[in-house]
């Protein structure tokens, strides 16, 4: 698997985008258009730049970076790539919506994954063409320095799907834990409880 795409090119897309380049991957960038697309890579970019203004990176690695990401403005040029991450807002009418356009262009061995913090595997794998290859891969922002991705695996998710992820959190330098599907996984599931644990403490006194 040498080539990925991230659907949304917003914050969270892009970071994705950044750091699946960055560990060598052909990344294709999609949004609802191809300008959209484009601004994404085109704020990689900046960013890009000031990471060499800060000699973090050589000018010579971000502009070999930059080019492995691919703006498109449709689906189809998805049909060659390994790994499918959505990225888009948090709304699961708009990811099903997703899920159910990109399947009709999906490899057969490809896997399709949702950056969801919270929304269920299981119930969104019924939109995609083989729950069997559905996976939540939930990254954290600012996605190119945070070292976690939450690997979330639906009732039909195969351990071949897993593997894969796996492989590719790995090629990422990533730190991976691996939650059942469950209400808020496993990092909502206990920040929130703390969230509310401080409200208490606060007004206590």
């Amino acid at each position: 698997m040498r080539s990925v795409a991230v659907i949304g090119a917003g914050q969270m897309g892009a970071g994705i985008a950044q750091v699946s380049a960055a560990a060598g991957y052909h990344v294709l960038l999609s949004d609802i258009d191809l300008v959209r697309a484009q601004a994404g890579k085109d704020g990689i970019g900046k960013q890009l730049a000031r990471m060499v203004e800060r000699e973090k990176i050589g000018a010579e690695e971000a502009e070999t970076l930059l080019g492995r990401i691919e703006p498109v403005g449709s689906y189809e040029p998805m049909a060659g790539a390994g790994l499918v991450i959505e990225a888009a807002t948090e709304r699961e009418d708009i990811k099903r919506k997703i899920f159910e356009d990109v399947g009709k262009v999906l490899g057969h061995q490809a896997v399709l994954a949702s950056n969801t913090s919270s929304i269920p595997i299981t119930r969104m794998a019924q939109a995609t063409p083989d729950p069997s290859r559905f996976i939540g891969v939930h990254f954290f922002n600012p996605v190119p320095i945070m070292g976690l991705i939450e690997v979330i695996r639906g009732l039909a998710t195969s351990d071949d799907t897993v593997e894969k992820v796996r492989h590719f959190g790995e090629a990422l330098g990533k730190t991976m834990v691996f939650a059942n599907d469950s209400p808020g996984f496993i990092v909502n599931r206990i920040l929130l409880p703390m969230l509310n644990e401080a409200c208490f403490a606060l007004g206590e006194g």
